[in-house]
């Protein structure tokens, strides 16, 4: 009636409540297949909901349509998670990313906080080796990401309890707070740079395009030809997240070595200028819209017509 051919669930985690949320999504896919609904759907959830043992309820909702997830990661450190009073252990965290994209080829994008008033050396350089060793380092985001400080929440009422809480802070303003760390503070707003719109819009563009490419893998998974081109754009996309990800970490260790070390912000303003003052955000944005203008007349020269809105 309405012509939607894309959706996603916004809840705080799609299978709950355990397994009758689960059969639930179950009967959800069925009915989809059952009135021939044609539509690609997604949906948010946390890092521990879905391991090895789902993997046949995975392929039967992939099959019928789910394409993409919304993990809830967080961090890679287990103190972090610990004091986020997160069910999901580093491991899960692990787990699930390598089952969801890399064995079974979902779209992936996740929540993550860098920064909190407690974070320390240690978990940046966990965080950094997490995000690097999940293929996660290429979305420059992560880097910069801090905490959001809600009233109300059991993390507000213990920063206000240790003294951490600044005292103009309101719902408007939900970063005033102080670091444990001296200079974490520095650091975390110098990153904010990481936000510039080139950088930002790169980051956006390939979760675009994997999304695109999870979706024409799933449609037209009976069509080698086809498959053919988007598996070459799989190693593409890699490719440049893996470039990508190079530039990010490196980046993030000189950093950190600066905040050792003695925090300037000259200095910081030098390393940032070295790894992302020239164009390659561009080129890269560049390519990967001929990326997708290939596809796109590919699977038109197939006699297909791209029909999805949301592209």
């Amino acid at each position: 009636k309405f012509n939607i051919t894309s959706f996603d669930m916004v809840d705080s985690s799609l299978e709950d409540p355990g397994a009758r949320g689960k059969e639930r999504l179950r009967e959800i896919a069925h009915e989809l297949e059952k009135r021939s609904i044609e539509i690609d759907w997604g949906g948010q959830i946390r890092a521990e909901s879905f391991g090895h043992a789902d993997k046949e309820l995975l392929e039967y909702l992939y099959n019928r349509g789910l394409e993409r997830f919304f993990i809830g990661v967080e961090s890679f450190s287990q103190h972090l998670l610990d004091i986020f009073h997160k069910r999901a252990t580093v491991a899960d965290n692990y787990e699930c990313l390598h089952l969801l994209r890399d064995e079974m080829n979902f779209a992936i994008d996740m929540g993550f906080i860098m920064f909190t008033p407690y974070t320390t050396l240690n978990d940046l350089l966990l965080n950094k080796e997490g995000l690097f060793n999940t293929n996660m380092a290429w979305n420059s985001k992560y880097f910069a990401s801090r905490l959001w400080l809600f009233p109300g929440s059991e993390i507000f009422d213990r920063i206000k309890e240790d003294g951490l809480l600044q005292e103009d802070y309101n719902y408007r303003y939900l970063f005033k707070y102080n670091f444990q760390i001296p200079g974490m503070d520095k650091l975390c707003i110098a990153l904010q740079e990481l936000s510039r719109p080139d950088i930002s819009e790169l980051s956006a563009s390939i979760v675009a395009m994997d999304k695109i490419l999870v979706h024409m893998r799933r449609k037209y998974r009976m069509k080698d030809s086809i498959i053919r081109v988007v598996e070459n754009q799989e190693q593409q996309l890699f490719e440049i997240q893996l470039d990508i990800a190079q530039i990010n970490t490196t980046f993030f260790d000189k950093c950190i070595n600066l905040l050792n070390e003695k925090w300037s912000e000259k200095h910081f303003r030098y390393i940032f200028d070295e790894y992302y003052g020239c164009d390659w955000t561009i080129k890269c944005m560049r390519q990967i819209k001929q990326m997708s203008m290939i596809l796109f007349m590919h699977i038109q020269r197939e006699g297909y017509k791209i029909t999805e809105h949301w592209i």
